[in-house]
């Protein structure tokens, strides 16, 4: 199994904690229209910033992450 990074999950938190991409953005010292990119998986998020991302909004990692079946089977 691979961790995998649900990037939905990081717009549904957003939208949940009732912020705007502005507003984050600001706050963490990225433009808008990154954290977007972050958002829609279209730019890749360094672990520290995706930390320093779920601290800003009070919530742990494992509500934007999941495992996912690795595509290489063992052979018995």
């Amino acid at each position: 199994m691979a961790t995998v990074l649900d990037k939905e999950a990081l717009r549904n938190l957003r939208l949940f904690k009732r912020y705007t991409l502005k507003e984050v953005g600001k706050s963490l010292g990225i433009s808008a229209a990154q954290l977007s990119r972050y958002e829609r998986g279209r730019s890749h998020i360094s672990a520290e910033f995706l930390l320093r991302l779920l601290s800003f909004y009070g919530d742990s990692i494992q509500q934007v992450v999941g495992t996912t079946e690795s595509s290489h089977k063992e052979e018995d």
